[in-house]
């Protein structure tokens, strides 16, 4: 375990680093005068996604081994893909839209709500049961992101508008994920979700460019052409280090590497962008790690009675009847 964790730790810091560099490069391609374009800018990134994708496909199909599982069953993959693509486009446009109003540190803020809108949704479609644990992270979670967004200098309330219709849409997109890679899915590996989930998202995202569109477009990415390529390299590593990262961790390992992703991202922003940041939101962030720990906590808890249960199971030990009538339910939570 301890040197699946090392092993893990080259991945994770790319990872960090890789995301970091495309929030600081996404806000600065949204500036006047470079490629304020956000629709424009999250088809380019999915067409170049789809694109890489396709050449590492033909380079080393084993990256991507439920892929001939996926092409057998491909109606049922695209009537979950669909509409994660939806939900994915959804999220990148208006989160880069987001960046033309809000700061960096107060995207990254809202962002650790994240938790809280996932869990919600996830209890709607019956994928956690709701504990009083539970609602104590998401409560702290909520009351850092509260304080985040009452202390903000530069508030604009559009801004704030479309941050949360993306990370609620990124958050139904992770639902839909979970469905379809989890034991009531197909169980699809991340690549070959995301090789599927690009083509879906690119024909959302056309669609809107074609009511979007101005002439402008054009010479703005013939000025700024190097650097767009550059920025969909760092978005498809971001997808590719991500994918490897949750592979190699947990869950709750993962949640951890976010927070580290953010506070990267939080204090680099103030020094790049010289974001102005309030003696509030510094209160804030730890409140939100404080939630997101606890969260991480509950999970643990989870994980470990979940595999205790499944291994009474397996060696046929009579299980109390609490832990009979939990166990279909958890089962499903976590996959097993």
């Amino acid at each position: 375990m301890a040197s699946q964790a090392l092993s893990a730790v080259p991945i994770t810091c790319a990872y960090i680093a890789l995301s970091s560099l495309l929030i600081v490069c996404n806000k600065h391609l949204m500036a006047p005068g470079m490629f304020p374009h956000p629709t424009a800018l999250t088809a380019f990134h999915m067409a170049s996604t789809g694109s890489m994708l396709l050449g590492l496909y033909a380079w080393d199909p084993t990256f991507f081994p439920m892929m001939k599982k996926a092409g057998a069953q491909f109606q049922v993959a695209l009537f979950y893909v669909l509409p994660s693509g939806l939900f994915f486009a959804m999220a990148m446009y208006f989160s880069n839209k987001a960046l033309e109003y809000n700061s960096i540190a107060f995207v990254q803020f809202c962002k650790e709500g994240n938790v809280a809108v996932v869990f919600l949704l996830s209890c709607v479609a019956g994928l956690q049961a709701i504990t009083w644990q539970k609602l104590l992270a998401v409560s702290v979670i909520l009351t850092g992101c509260f304080l985040c967004t009452w202390g903000e200098l530069e508030f604009s309330e559009i801004g704030f508008a479309f941050q949360m219709v993306a990370q609620f849409s990124d958050s139904s997109k992770n639902i839909v994920m979970e469905m379809l890679l989890g034991s009531t899915g197909l169980k699809l590996d991340v690549l070959t979700y995301l090789a599927f989930q690009a083509p879906c998202s690119l024909v959302w995202l056309l669609a809107w460019l074609k009511v979007q569109w101005t002439p402008a477009i054009i010479p703005a990415f013939t000025a700024h052409w190097h650097l767009l390529f550059a920025n969909a390299l760092v978005a498809f590593l971001v997808n590719f280090t991500a994918a490897i990262a949750i592979k190699k961790l947990s869950a709750m390992g993962f949640v951890f590497v976010g927070v580290a992703k953010d506070l990267v991202i939080f204090f680099a922003s103030s020094a790049v962008f010289q974001s102005p940041i309030s003696s509030q939101q510094l209160l804030a962030f730890p409140v939100i790690v404080l939630g997101l720990c606890i969260w991480a906590w509950v999970r643990s808890q989870e994980e470990t009675e979940i595999s205790a249960e499944t291994q009474c199971l397996l060696q046929k030990t009579p299980l109390p009847v609490h832990s009979k009538n939990d166990l279909g339910r958890r089962c499903r939570q976590f996959g097993v």
